[in-house]
């Protein structure tokens, strides 16, 4: 899958994503790597994953409103985005890093863990249902 071959290269899980969302939609801009770096291991707070984080920047790129009296994209934002929560958490049990790793991956000793008990094929899983979801979502029906 494109989007762990972006991560297994060095990308984080949510600039993997959101690359592969991006590139289906036409969108090659260098910005979208850049953009999502801030958001790898949950917000780098462990947080919500960055693989969701990846794929809610993905709906919002193909659907997401570029004028602020587009009240219809919103709503059609909003509704995506949450059937792409419910079926993430449905698939994991939660959108939250650390809760899906098991592990604190901003401590020194998360990181340690995450690399001994080799939690990347972990996040490979979440990166591959993240894309999954979202490329179904975005596919026109």
């Amino acid at each position: 899958m494109k989007a762990t071959d972006y991560f297994n290269s060095g990308f984080n899980c949510a600039q993997s994503v959101l690359l592969v969302l991006s590139e289906s939609e036409g969108e090659t801009c260098s910005c979208i790597p850049a953009i999502a770096e801030g958001f790898g291991s949950g917000i780098k707070t462990g947080s919500v994953c960055g693989a969701v984080t990846g794929a809610v920047m993905g709906i919002g790129l193909q659907y997401g409103r570029k004028d602020p009296e587009d009240k219809s994209s919103k709503t059609h934002v909003d509704t995506l985005t949450r059937e792409f929560l419910r079926r993430f958490t449905e698939e994991h049990g939660t959108i939250l890093c650390c809760e899906l790793l098991g592990e604190d991956v901003t401590t020194e000793q998360g990181i340690q863990h995450y690399r001994e008990k080799n939690l990347h094929e972990k996040c490979e899983s979440f990166i591959a249902t993240a894309t999954r979801i979202a490329q179904t979502l975005l596919s026109p029906e």
